[in-house]
């Protein structure tokens, strides 16, 4: 694709987003009330001002872009992504209006709503016409969504291609970057892998998070700088990279810290980032990636750290991180931390040891984040050293029974190894 193809699908979509604004203002001058679109995830798109007829609710999604939580799941309740024509809806909480909802369709896509607050019933003239405007903003989310949503393909295989292991690939998607100055010539790269583990597995689900994935992107590439910015969806997270100048350095954790928190928002999961950086440019991109992948899978298996981090800040655990969770077999686990595992008491008392070994020994600390005495936390300590032989006066058993416990985490397996019925000894 030319640079100038790519501009093309970047300009279609910023002239379809105007085109949003101008309807939406247009037709609350026509009824005389104040309109708002959201997306699918009643999240604002555009608003109109305001006619005398907006309450908390409305000013809050003006002025924040959202309208909260609690709102948006009362809302969700009454299946408004299954309207297919206009309804009124009464959200139970005082001080909010009530709305006519008007779908907003296109090819068989719900792409937002159209919201009119109605102080008075409007007239069925009134509902038509917002029925055609929303028909008309229909239009030009599905062209803008279409526009976006090659881009983002493009996005992606070139993203794909600089990291990925086969070399000839690496070189081929480095080439087109470079041929079609989609990106800026920079040394510094920062890359960040944005993931979560959904908690529940069904079609409502992957629904929600595709739309979420697909709208933190948008909002990626909407305040990144002209040419410094790729992104690649993935069914359960985000790949970010950016370039730029060294001393501009972080941005990557600033954009990852940004968009966790709004998929949180979005979809109620823990989302987590591993973030990496060089200063030999886009041949680095590969490195740089495996290491942000490594960092998150730290985020989000050791309760140690933040749900960013970057990879220097994993220290020794990013070796760690680099197995495989089908590299070790729970067998192959240090002897104390099995014999442990088959103890009734052994997640209270697994969580004791990790702790106590994560501050190096420090009883005073380890018993504060217990919230527990001191003299309790002595007498788990010699509880654990009866049940496995193990001694903490010994650095060779300290750092087995340490690093078992973490890779029995990061391999994903910590939750079976302290409930699993079907070893030997139990």
């Amino acid at each position: 694709m030319s640079k100038r193809a790519w501009d093309r699908l970047h300009t279609a979509g910023t002239e379809d987003e105007a085109g949003l604004q101008e309807a939406v203002d247009a037709l609350a001058e026509r009824l005389q009330r104040s309109v708002a679109v959201d997306d699918p995830n009643i999240r604002l798109l555009a608003a109109s001002r305001h006619f005398g007829d907006e309450d908390e609710t409305r000013v809050r999604s003006v002025l924040g872009r959202d309208v909260g939580d609690e709102v948006r799941e009362l809302v969700q309740a009454q299946n408004v992504w299954q309207l297919t024509e206009p309804a009124r809806l009464t959200v139970p909480l005082p001080g909010i209006k009530p709305r006519l909802c008007v779908p907003i369709r296109c090819a068989g896509l719900l792409l937002g709503f159209l919201w009119l607050i109605e102080d008075a019933p409007l007239t069925e003239e009134q509902i038509a016409d917002s029925v055609e405007v929303a028909e008309e903003i229909g239009l030009r989310l599905y062209r803008r969504d279409v526009a976006l949503e090659r881009r983002r393909a493009r996005m992606e295989v070139l993203l794909r291609g600089l990291v990925s292991s086969d070399v000839a690939t690496r070189g081929d998607a480095l080439s087109e970057l470079r041929e079609d100055d989609l990106l800026r010539e920079a040394d510094h790269v920062e890359v960040a892998v944005i993931g979560c583990r959904p908690t529940a597995d069904d079609a409502d689900v992957d629904r929600v998070l595709a739309t979420a994935l697909a709208q933190a992107a948008d909002q990626v590439l909407r305040r990144a700088p002209e040419r410094s910015t790729l992104v690649w969806v993935r069914r359960t997270g985000l790949v970010v990279l950016v370039v730029g100048e060294q001393v501009a350095g972080h941005q990557v954790e600033q954009v990852a810290a940004r968009v966790t928190a709004e998929l949180v928002r979005a979809t109620g999961d823990r989302w987590t980032a591993g973030t990496e950086s060089h200063d030999d440019g886009l041949v680095q991109a590969r490195q740089a990636y495996q290491h942000a992948v490594i960092a998150n899978r730290a985020a989000q298996h050791l309760p140690e750290f933040a749900d960013v981090v970057t990879w220097e800040g994993i220290g020794v655990y990013g070796l760690l991180a680099m197995l495989a969770p089908g590299d070790l077999d729970i067998s192959s686990y240090p002897v104390p931390l099995l014999r442990l595992a088959e103890h009734r008491g052994a997640r209270q008392l697994l969580e004791t040891a990790e702790t106590f070994l994560d501050l190096a020994g420090d009883v005073q600390r380890a018993a504060a984040d217990l919230h527990i005495h001191r003299a309790t936390l002595y007498q788990r300590l010699s509880r654990i050293e009866q049940l496995t032989g193990l001694s903490f006066a010994s650095g060779g058993d300290r750092l087995a029974f340490h690093l078992g416990i973490k890779i029995a985490r990061l391999a994903g397996t910590y939750d079976r190894l302290v409930t699993s019925p079907d070893r030997p000894g139990r």
